[in-house]
């Protein structure tokens, strides 16, 4: 690599670097949604990792695990951040250079030796202006200074192709089992990396006949399949449910592929994500580089582009990031056109000031820092100092969908500040476990019904909430808007009539009325004046032989210890209105023809044969007239601190055939956690589970 060759590469790293400190120290707004996920869930992989932590966040199942994993060193120095996040991303600018490097020494049949090695010339020159180009368009700059997958996933796209092309068609063993590796991990960054793979793979097979061809690209894709289909396989149903449900999600007008705005909707995009001067400077280059240079040097770009192209905008869910890694095939096809025009030996080094300064320019007017107050810091504050110190957790229900002002983004905001604090949902009538309520009213763009309806169900103009929960702050946000928080009393004052153990022992047994369907008997402990806040000290429903949400039970007797019961739900909803409680212990006994009767509800099953013995539920059964059965074996895990009970499938049997319960991943396996968490803070005490002569007895 020629001396100039190398100086504009370390221009375009510094100008980076530079650029990405000078945004993170002058912006002053709190990280945004989709940041804070990507952050949290890497805290959460380090937890599990290091402390033993069980990882419960849902996204675990939809993301694979290199992008967070990588940006766990980094949090973990000192206080987290968004700028420690998403420092992953200086490394990928180094990934996207030496990919577009090889890419450029590759498709001009230089040596492919180290890049500090043999001096390759105007190639690497053109690359480089190519990756200044790239790493200067508005949205990558913006996606650069942000802890999302999309920046590293567009450079390690473009490593993966330059490793694609080192393999010649798969004529060498070598080169395709590095490429397999580096597909491999590519899928383990985000699965639609396989979209911009599809189009040069099938160029590269279709191409000049070689020997070992197809023997090479077998070993590859068994290399590839060795790293990433264990993850996909292991989350299963998680996983293909989750992005089944995120491929169709709407995410805005003109996204549907079936009409002609849904097929030109990425092209529109262009000049947002290039920016109107380095639209037109590319847009005149890709036109020379089409024009002048051969089709065989340019297929590779265009099959790029245009399997990457076709398959996501076949997808309902469209954003500006999901193209990404279609840029840099076009800032390749820039820098080669006007390289091709301009052949004057100093030619290239007029291709890459310009890009320099498209870099520049970009940088001064796209995506500015902004300084904001979003009150993150106030309202922590707040709910810190004035947090009941009874309950296990400090929770707020946030009503909110702003990407500066949301449940993740208040709960990042806590990280960073060390509060320990959790989000939950305003829950329902029966059960409401926050102590706090912050809500911000107004338009919530696509969740404003969702939203006001969670706000109705508080019953905010009666003495439910009224009664219950205060006014503690309003604060006006950048946006207009305003947000208010709602502290609950921890000892309000019910004016309900008559109150005495009897009274609530009668509306308790009525509010159980509406989920049991026979006698229920309901005892209560509770002294006056804890009885005037709602507090018991012991609450007990059993009921025997009854239905308990259209099950047959044979008995059941549940304990709620130290419950704390909204008496206004109690006396005016007949709904137990549940707000606390220290633990539950029940005792509940099923007989087997009994679970028999609840299955045959399931459509599609009939002839259905229940057995409970030796700690394990077998379950014989026609599905659709096709024999089936399946092995439950239940497991009590009384470890401290994260006791559990779990249901592990053995085996499911399928037309008489038995296959291994494991086959189904991670679903195969159903645990119930039996330690407090945020969204029910209360321990569930359960000393046995039990299947023995067509019972199963948990106690």
């Amino acid at each position: 690599m020629k001396s100039s060759t190398k100086y504009f590469a370390l221009l375009l790293f510094l100008l980076s670097l530079s650029s990405f400190l000078w945004w993170h120290k002058t912006d002053s707004r709190p990280s945004s949604m989709d940041e804070t996920r990507h952050m949290k869930l890497a805290l959460d992989y380090r937890a599990w990792l290091v402390d033993d932590v069980p990882l419960t966040n849902a996204w675990s199942h939809v993301y694979p695990p290199v992008f967070h994993l990588a940006m766990i060193p980094a949090l973990s120095l000192g206080v987290p951040s968004e700028m420690k996040a998403a420092s992953i991303n200086l490394l990928s600018l180094i990934i996207l250079l030496a990919g577009c490097l090889l890419l450029g020494r590759q498709q001009a049949g230089e040596p492919l030796r180290m890049l500090a090695g043999r001096k390759a010339g105007r190639p690497d020159l053109e690359s480089v202006a190519a990756a200044f180009l790239c790493a200067g368009y508005c949205y990558v700059l913006w996606a650069g200074r942000r802890a999302l997958i999309d920046f590293s996933l567009m450079a390690w796209v473009t490593l993966t192709l330059a490793l694609l092309a080192r393999t010649e068609g798969f004529s060498s063993r070598r080169q395709s089992l590095v490429w397999g590796a580096a597909a491999g991990v590519g899928l383990l960054m985000k699965p639609p990396f396989a979209f911009f793979l599809l189009g040069p793979v099938v160029w590269a097979l279709v191409g000049r006949a070689a020997p070992g061809k197809k023997q090479n690209f077998l070993r590859a894709m068994a290399l590839c399949a060795g790293l990433c289909v264990p993850w996909y396989f292991w989350q299963g149903a998680y996983f293909f449910d989750r992005a089944s449900h995120l491929a169709h999600e709407i995410t805005g007008q003109g996204t549907d592929p079936r009409t002609l705005a849904g097929w030109l909707y990425y092209i529109q995009l262009l000049p947002m994500q290039l920016g109107p001067a380095s639209l037109v400077f590319t847009g005149l280059g890709a036109a020379f580089c089409l024009w002048a240079r051969p089709w065989k040097e340019n297929a590779p770009l265009v099959f790029w582009i245009g399997s990457g192209y076709l398959v996501l905008t076949l997808l309902i869910n469209k954003d500006p990031r999901h193209t990404l890694p279609l840029l840099p095939a076009l800032a390749l096809l820039a820098a080669r056109g006007w390289g091709s025009v301009i052949a004057a030996p100093w030619g290239a080094y007029l291709v890459s000031a310009a890009a320099a300064l498209l870099f520049v320019f970009n940088h001064a007017t796209y995506d500015r820092p902004e300084v904001e107050n979003w009150k993150h810091g106030a309202i922590l504050n707040l709910l810190a100092g004035q947090h009941d110190t009874s309950q296990p957790f400090l929770t707020a229900s946030v009503l909110s969908h702003h990407p500066r002002f949301f449940a993740r983004t208040l709960k990042w905001s806590a990280i960073q500040r060390g509060i320990e604090f959790e989000t939950v949902s305003p829950g329902d009538a029966d059960a409401s476990f926050a102590e706090f309520v912050i809500t911000r009213p107004g338009d919530q763009g696509s969740e404003t019904a969702h939203l006001n309806t969670q706000w109705q169900s508080l019953q905010p103009g009666s003495r439910v909430f009224k009664d219950l929960f205060t006014e503690r702050a309003r604060h006006r946000l950048p946006d207009g808007s305003e947000a208010i928080v709602y502290r609950r009393e921890p000892h309000p004052r019910f004016q309900v009539r008559p109150l005495n153990r009897a009274e609530v022992e009668r509306r308790v047994a009525l509010a159980a009325g509406r989920r049991i369907t026979g006698p229920v008997k309901v005892s209560a402990e509770a002294a006056p004046a804890e009885l005037a806040e709602g507090r018991l000290r012991r609450l007990r429903i059993a009921c025997g032989p009854c239905e308990v949400d259209g099950v047959r039970v044979q008995r059941m007797d549940v304990i709620v210890e130290k419950p704390w019961i909204n008496l206004y739900r109690l006396w005016d909803e007949d709904r137990l209105g549940l707000l606390a409680f220290e633990s539950i212990q029940p005792v509940l006994e099923i007989k087997a023809e009994d679970a028999a009767a609840r299955l045959s509800k399931v459509k599609g099953l009939s002839r259905i044969d229940v057995q409970f013995s030796g700690r394990r539920a077998r379950v014989r059964a026609r599905y659709r007239e096709i024999p089936a059965g399946a092995v439950v074996r239940l497991t009590l895990d009384p470890s401290a601190p994260y006791p559990s009970l779990r249901a592990t499938l053995r085996t499911i049997t399928l037309g008489g055939v038995p296959l291994p319960g494991w086959l189904l991943g991670k679903t195969h396996r159903q645990v119930l956690p039996l330690y407090p968490i945020p969204s029910f803070p209360g321990r569930i005490q359960v000393n046995s589970v039990q299947l023995n002569d067509g019972v199963l007895k948990i106690n």
